[in-house]
């Protein structure tokens, strides 16, 4: 709890409780006294709280354990009124990672059904990195055989893993100190190693295919999400790619041929109101080629570089004919290839919910498993009737 008055006579925010998720405030009502509420591990609790002393009294008092979270990220999925009514949602169903072909027909199934968040295919597609959250909101990194479907705990925490080209190293979000790029071998062997140093979330998009540099979104509070590099090569200072007041991430560059830097980038931009997805050149200099014609989100880039599929505002993937030559880029009218059954909604900031082998003919997705159905919307009126007082 702290002041949004500044000045020299400010009180310092007040540490109230240890919780995983955020707290919302129910104030006092009907005689009732107020209460906050938050999550412990996976309990919705309440707890009395007086907003004028601020200070919190009585013991905790467990509401219910089928609260999820949203994106691993620790946010409660719950809120309240001040009429009295709680709503929450109940833990999501596993997904499951399933190759389709491009008709959208299932062909086989990788691994088991998980909390998948965010995960990345190996260049030689052997192997998947994804990330999850354990029961209790913490998140954890794996690598996972595509072949056998073992997986394996990849040290450290952090979401959006990213494959090096030669598959020695994952990079990664982390969540050590602040949201920021770390990298480690995929060995596990060694400690992370920190790339940037910035007090805003950073999520990885992509590994660029000579492998010299990586392209992130960061969310900034004054023009949203924008999009940097960071060259992995000389003093390895990040650089801003796109900062307008729109949102730009969910970036992928073009494959490079001959161990060459790639010249193009694909990314999401709701320049036009809406997410769409684009190609820039890289670097940018002004050339720009609007992809998609009616939503778009989630660019994959074909290996050879002669297609670029990406996810329609109605959950369809698309795929594009491009061009890279000489001369610039090009690009044909985006075709419906199928629609799949996606395991979330596509308008989850994950980001993360499909990958394309590499000559195009499969896409390996996150399908929901029916191994555990979410449980929806939950509805309590006078949830704080009967509270021991």
């Amino acid at each position: 709890m702290g002041s949004l008055d500044a000045g020299p006579e400010t009180q310092k925010p007040l540490r109230l409780v240890t919780a995983n998720s955020n707290a919302v405030y129910a104030p006092p009502r009907n005689g009732r006294p107020g209460y906050l509420l938050f999550g412990l591990d996976q309990t919705l609790t309440a707890r009395q709280f007086d907003a004028t002393r601020l200070k919190l009294e009585g013991e905790p008092i467990p509401m219910t354990e089928e609260v999820g979270y949203l994106n691993g990220l620790r946010l409660g999925n719950f809120s309240v009124s001040e009429t009295g009514v709680l709503v929450y949602g109940g833990k999501r169903g596993l997904a499951q990672l399933t190759w389709i072909g491009r008709d959208g027909k299932p062909l086989s199934t990788v691994g088991a059904p998980n909390n998948f968040e965010f995960f990345s295919l190996s260049y030689d597609e052997k192997r998947v990195t994804f990330d999850t959250h354990d029961s209790n909101g913490t998140l954890s990194l794996w690598i996972m055989d595509t072949s056998r479907g073992t997986a394996s705990r990849f040290p450290g925490g952090g979401i959006a893993p990213h494959w090096s080209p030669d598959g020695k190293w994952i990079a990664f979000s982390g969540v050590a100190d602040q949201w920021n790029i770390y990298q480690r071998p995929a060995s596990g062997a060694t400690t992370a190693e920190r790339l940037t140093t910035s007090k805003n979330l950073q999520i990885l998009d992509d590994w660029s295919g000579d492998g010299r540099f990586l392209v992130y979104s960061e969310q900034d509070p004054k023009t949203r999400n924008d999009l940097w590099v960071l060259p992995l090569s000389g003093e390895r200072k990040p650089v801003p790619f796109l900062a307008t007041p729109f949102d730009e991430k969910e970036g992928k560059f073009a494959p490079s041929r001959d161990g060459t830097a790639p010249r193009w980038l694909a990314y999401t931009s709701d320049e036009t109101g809406a997410g769409e997805v684009y190609v820039q050149s890289f670097p940018a200099s002004g050339t720009k080629v609007r992809i998609s014609t009616n939503g778009g989100s989630q660019p994959r880039w074909r290996r050879d570089g002669k297609e670029l599929f990406y996810v329609a505002a109605d959950g369809t993937i698309m795929g594009a004919p491009v061009n890279i030559g000489a001369s610039g880029f090009q690009a044909e009218a985006p075709a419906a290839l199928c629609r799949p059954p996606f395991a979330e909604p596509l308008s989850a900031p994950s980001g993360g919910r499909f990958e394309a082998s590499a000559d195009g003919r499969r896409f390996l997705i996150l399908a929901p498993s029916g191994a555990l159905g979410a449980h929806g919307i939950n509805v309590v009126v006078n949830w704080d009737v009967g509270l021991k007082q």
